[in-house]
């Protein structure tokens, strides 16, 4: 993992709320900088992602249909918000609350196969046990739509 990181909030609606990862060194969130940097390129596609968000956040809460979850991750609870072959890795808690990473295009049958998204998708396979952990010992709580507790972690 790169260093210390922070889970921030990125999007809060009624139903769920979204949060990213930012790394202390960084100025930008990953999420931040996924949509950044296809805002241009794959303007429609990055639009709908975006409606997604809104739409898990605001009516419906984080159902099954929106993610496709990574079999080949040993975690069971990092998927992907995409729509064609672009993907924004997540992790995944419940229908309540996802935390986002970064993403990128899918162009091999497997993600593992392109050393960006397998970078991206082994980082949240390192972070979700530091989560996870912090969630068994009361430190971090995952309420009807959102996680509070302490989202700050540092080494």
């Amino acid at each position: 993992m790169k260093n210390s990181f922070i889970i921030e909030e990125f999007y809060k609606g009624e139903k769920s709320t979204f949060y990213t990862i930012r790394f202390c060194s960084e100025p930008k969130s990953e999420a931040d900088k996924f949509f950044q940097k296809f805002s241009s390129s794959e303007k429609d596609r990055i639009e709908n992602i975006e409606s997604k968000i809104e739409r898990m956040a605001n009516k419906s809460g984080c159902q099954d249909h929106y993610f496709k979850i990574e079999e080949s991750s040993i975690l069971n609870n990092i998927c992907s918000l995409w729509e064609g072959n672009l993907r924004l890795y997540c992790l995944r808690y419940g229908n309540v609350a996802v935390v986002l990473g970064d993403g990128g295009i899918k162009d091999k049958p497997t993600y593992q196969e392109i050393p960006e998204l397998n970078t991206i998708v082994n980082q949240l396979e390192e972070i979700f046990p530091l989560i996870d952990e912090r969630i068994k010992d009361g430190e971090i709580i995952i309420t009807d739509n959102e996680i509070i507790g302490d989202l700050i972690f540092k080494f």
